[in-house]
């Protein structure tokens, strides 16, 4: 389960584990090893079958979490999504 705490686990479900994705903050310069990155919370729903490759949620907008966003509708996806990805 995802432990960032109490208030980023509204609508996170049980099964989700969290991680970190690591991008750059200037991508012209995406190589340069002393380049500045930004670290984005992601909350991973694990799939349910043989996994064939990662789908990316992202919601986007403001005025809500992205980390909650993904993970709710990670529940509405097809069934044959939630199992290969």
């Amino acid at each position: 389960a995802c432990e960032t705490g109490p208030s980023d686990q509204m609508g996170i479900p049980p099964n989700a584990e969290c991680g970190l994705l690591s991008v750059p903050v200037d991508w012209d310069n995406a190589d340069d090893p002393d380049g500045d990155v930004a670290q984005l919370a992601l909350p991973r729903i694990k799939a349910t079958g043989e996994k064939i490759g990662s789908l990316l949620i992202n919601p986007g907008g403001p005025g809500e979490s992205g980390k909650e966003s993904a993970a709710s509708m990670s529940g509405t996806l097809p069934a044959e999504l939630q199992e290969r990805f």
